[in-house]
């Protein structure tokens, strides 16, 4: 079973890690619609960290795989706002503003 509390304990360290591995490799490899060749480099750095600290060394497999899920998913989280921002170049802008009257 996957343990909320060894998420929160762990957040703190992932997140400024997810976020500066997102922009170096964004900086890295240049061109519009490369976003799944991107993604797969953050992730394969982000797994290659992982598996020099004790709180996943220690785990089992099925916890390992938990922490991927949600390292895939802040992935996904973060280059969405960071397009939507418009801090990196993309061609398409998601448009998040309401439609129709409310």
């Amino acid at each position: 079973m996957f343990s909320w509390g060894l998420l929160l304990a762990i957040a703190p360290e992932l997140v400024p890690l997810i976020v500066s591995t997102i922009i170096n490799v964004e900086s890295a490899v240049k061109g519009i619609l490369k976003g799944e060749v991107k993604k797969q480099k953050v992730m394969e750095v982000i797994k290659a960290i992982l598996q020099t600290k004790d709180y996943f060394i220690e785990g089992d497999s099925a916890k390992q795989s938990q922490i991927y899920t949600v390292v895939s998913e802040a992935i996904d989280f973060f280059v969405t706002a960071f397009n939507y921002l418009g801090l990196f170049k993309t061609s398409k802008k998601v448009d998040f503003s309401p439609t129709g009257g409310v």
